[in-house]
């Protein structure tokens, strides 16, 4: 397996940023507040990024851009369960100024918290 580096994840990070940001653009042109589009969006996040990377796929829209997927860390599938725990504790990561996030630069398997927390790894396809 080739570990995605940080900065490549860095990358997607951003695009499913931009993936993100688009629906948000229409909800607020339609004249929904912007309180309720980021409860819409968060939960569009949170429900669908899961599925993502435990269907076929393996991934997120902006790691399927950069050829990447996730993995349990011995090359298995990421169960539903698994991928939602992930997506939860990406959060906390995210919280914590992005800390869990660089841990990612001193980990030999490229893992962040979320990856350590959930077993899982991102990989080169």
């Amino acid at each position: 397996m080739i570990y995605a580096s940080f900065g490549r994840r860095a990358a997607a990070y951003l695009m499913d940023g931009l993936f993100l940001i688009i629906p948000f653009y229409f909800l607020n042109t339609a004249g929904i507040d912007e309180k309720t589009a980021k409860g819409i969006m968060f939960l569009f996040w949170f429900i669908t990024w899961p599925i993502m990377i435990s269907s076929p796929w393996q991934t997120t829209p902006g790691k399927f851009v950069l050829s990447m997927k996730v993995l349990r860390s011995d090359g298995s599938s990421v169960s539903l369960g698994r991928a939602f725990g992930r997506t939860f504790v990406s959060i906390i990561s995210a919280l914590l100024f992005y800390i869990g996030y660089l841990i990612a630069i001193f980990s030999t398997k490229k893992q962040t918290l979320h990856d350590l927390i959930a077993d899982t790894v991102v990989v080169i396809d």
